[in-house]
């Protein structure tokens, strides 16, 4: 796509979606709170969070790699929390246009954390935009009125991004130097996705016994989305008790049900 001008001034670009935060900064310590699993990547990020605001810095751009269903999305949420920032959230492969991806940068919020999920996919003209505005902070761009061409510079809003990939191999390294951190997710213990099962039980009206909730860790994969999903999956043919007591012999109905062989 081209990007249209009238009288040499650019189309006004609406701004993206973000999540609105709380205008109070973050408290770091709580900005990870409730996450189960990933604990020595969560100190670190903390760590660099507690530094970055006492040095007056922003965020380090991130690199989060890891198998699907692991918490990537859920790390960078909590890192725009530690920041205090606002975060817009986009997936690389819904991306093929280069102006409207320009106005995508040119309209965040000063200082916001962008969250680009899958970015081993992103086109490559994206790509060394993206390059562009990590190492300048601003674009240079071609602009034509359909008879004439100038070259301008476009200064974007200063940013974070936390990319996230299930293939670092795939990623180019003059993207992959610009990582402040990288930091590599792993698979859940059953112990971690347990512990997950048993403080969102309550949330979806439910009670995981111990040997319950490790039941369904075990056939989880590895993964706090597929415990999330299988816990979700177990309510669908719960009676409509006030509560329901999910014990092993409940959720072993359930994994038959669905498909799973008992281990």
């Amino acid at each position: 796509g081209s990007l249209s001008f009238t009288a040499g001034t650019p189309e006004e670009v609406p701004p993206p979606e973000v999540q609105a935060l709380a205008p109070a900064p973050a408290v770091v310590a709580e900005a990870f709170a409730g996450l189960v699993g990933q604990e020595e990547r969560v100190l670190r990020l903390r760590e660099t969070a507690e530094g970055a605001r006492a040095r007056g810095k922003r965020f380090p751009h991130t690199l989060l790699t890891g198998p699907a269903g692991t918490g990537k999305s859920t790390l960078a949420r909590g890192i725009a929390v530690a920041a205090g920032q606002p975060l817009a959230e986009v997936s690389a492969p819904l991306l093929s246009d280069r102006a409207t991806f320009l106005r995508f940068l040119a309209g965040l919020a000063e200082g916001s954390v962008v969250f680009l999920d899958e970015v081993h996919a992103l086109p490559r003209p994206l790509l060394d935009a993206l390059l562009e505005g990590m190492a300048e902070g601003r674009l240079s761009l071609v602009l034509s009125d359909g008879v004439r061409a100038r070259s301008v510079t476009l200064r974007l809003p200063s940013f974070t991004l936390v990319a996230a990939t299930t293939d670092e191999g795939a990623i180019l390294q003059a993207l992959r130097s610009r990582f402040g951190l990288r930091e590599v997710l792993v698979h859940y213990s059953d112990a971690d996705l347990a512990d997950l099962v048993r403080e969102a039980a309550p949330k979806v009206g439910a009670e995981a016994t111990d040997e319950g909730a490790l039941r369904l860790a075990q056939a989880s994969r590895g993964t706090p989305r597929e415990a999330l999903r299988l816990l979700d999956r177990a309510m669908d043919t719960a009676p409509p008790t006030a509560t329901l007591c999910l014990d092993e012999a409940t959720l072993d109905g359930t994994l038959a049900r669905l498909g799973y062989a008992e281990d």
